[in-house]
């Protein structure tokens, strides 16, 4: 099954909704590649990502890879702030991999709360401002 995303321009931030899997680890990066483009051309540095209806499986060698992936293609430069919603199963690979990226000078948390997640967001973006 592909992995789809629906966006949603807020005031202070870009809301991704993601429905799907991805079947490899690059219908991934494109899947992320595609809500930096959205939030570039939405003008919105601050993108809260809800994956609770998605299956997104991924293991810590695909976080690094992916991770290595971002720093190559220089994602960390465009100043982005990611707050992405996960299952309660999922959160602690993506915990490693919000390491991973903020090894890399990338903003990323991983919550398994929507509410959590999008205050950590609203707080960080709006400081910003």
């Amino acid at each position: 099954m592909a992995i789809t995303c629906e966006f949603e321009t807020k005031a202070h931030y870009l809301l991704s909704t993601i429905h799907g899997s991805p079947e490899t680890l690059d219908d991934f990066f494109d899947y992320i590649m595609k809500i930096v483009f959205e939030s570039i051309k939405e003008k919105r540095n601050c993108i809260l990502v809800n994956e609770t209806d998605a299956s997104v499986r991924f293991d810590v060698l695909d976080s690094v890879l992916l991770s290595k992936r971002f720093n190559k293609n220089s994602l960390q430069f465009l100043g982005i702030r990611v707050a992405i919603i996960v299952q309660n199963h999922a959160l602690p690979i993506y915990k490693h991999f919000e390491t991973s990226l903020q090894n890399r000078s990338f903003n990323l948390m991983a919550f398994d709360d929507f509410e959590e997640g999008r205050t950590w967001l609203l707080r960080a973006c709006v400081l910003d401002e």
